[in-house]
């Protein structure tokens, strides 16, 4: 392997070193499974010092299967602005959020709770899962509007392979913060695998928005998906969406698509995708690299109807890594 390496650096003239960001994260087990860990965060600024501190607790009891749980505290922003791009990363222009006093602080709590099924079951493959998070109106949390208001979110997920042929998803989380409103989502989801080169899956989702003094915005959505493997490293599939039962206020969604996903080689995969329905047409072409088990290169090309901007393309560069089961 030949790898090029390359650094920059840049001091500018009126370099500051006071002011300055530091922190760390540590974790060990202590014994039985409990882990504790810490975390610190400072940036020192010519505003407002933003600092982050937390601790958790972790009892493992058998591998994949844990209980963890989280406290945060925060004081200011960890931004004071946030931006948002509508091409891809090559423009951006800053969102409308709150603009708070820099002396906020805020509280966070998380309770995470998650089983292998394989310690109960001995043969069923998958997991189940269960999350609370609660969140202060003064906790900084890098989207503005998010951060404006008190926020709690919960909600379980079930995955279970039966065999080699059969799989089932279920999952349901609700958002609720105060003073703007509720968001709830809940998922079935199967796919079943059938004369060794086609897969048949079928999907069902029940989405409701509740904005503070405002009518419930709820729509059913249902989904068939039918995939052909062609080769082992090629594979093509047709999807159906189907709106089922909506509100007035919930834009129908009915959908088609087609798509094709092949691995060229043992790093290297494409994948593109066109659909058509009632919300506009979009076309999705990619490209991955796989640098290693955790790092991905990936180059997109997506044409689609964007609900603010109209018709759009935007092609994008960029890596995805895996830092944690949680952050990605």
């Amino acid at each position: 392997d030949v790898l090029l390496l390359v650094d920059y650096e840049y001091v500018p003239d009126d370099l500051d070193l006071s002011d300055a960001t530091y922190g760390g994260r540590a974790k060990g087990f202590l014994a039985g499974g409990v882990a504790l860990g810490g975390t610190y965060v400072r940036e020192e600024r010519d505003g407002a010092d933003y600092q982050l501190a937390g601790a958790d607790l972790t009892l493992e009891t058998h591998r994949g299967s844990y209980i963890k749980c989280e406290y945060a505290t925060s004081e200011a922003r960890q931004t004071p602005s946030a931006f948002v791009s509508y091409d891809g990363g090559l423009s951006f222009g800053e969102m409308n959020g709150p603009s708070p006093a820099d002396d906020v602080t805020g509280d966070a709590i998380a309770v995470e709770m998650r089983l292998n099924l394989a310690d109960v079951t001995g043969s069923v493959r998958g997991a189940v899962a269960a999350w609370w998070r609660q969140r202060d109106a003064g906790f900084s949390v890098a989207r503005l509007a998010e951060s404006a208001s008190r926020a709690t979110e919960y909600g379980a997920l079930g995955q279970a392979f039966f065999g080699e042929s059969l799989s089932i998803l279920a999952r349901g989380a609700v958002i609720e913060q105060e003073g703007i409103g509720d968001h709830s989502t809940y998922d079935l989801e199967a796919d079943y695998r059938f004369l060794q080169r086609w897969t048949l899956g079928g999907a069902l989702r029940q989405e409701t928005r509740t904005a503070t003094g405002s009518d419930d915005t709820q729509g059913t959505l249902g989904a068939l998906r039918l995939g052909y493997d062609v080769t082992r490293n090629f594979n093509i599939y047709g999807t159906s969406q189907l709106t089922i039962d909506r509100t007035d206020d919930y834009a129908k969604n009915d959908m088609a698509t087609i798509g094709l996903k092949a691995l060229v080689y043992d790093d290297l995969s494409i994948r593109g995708e066109a659909s058509t329905g009632d919300r506009g047409e979009s076309v999705d072409i990619g490209v991955d690299y796989a640098l290693s088990d955790l790092h991905t290169l990936y180059g997109t090309y997506v044409l689609s109807t964007d609900r603010t901007h109209g018709k759009r393309g935007a092609f994008t560069v960029g890596e995805r890594g895996t830092v944690s089961d949680q952050l990605r």
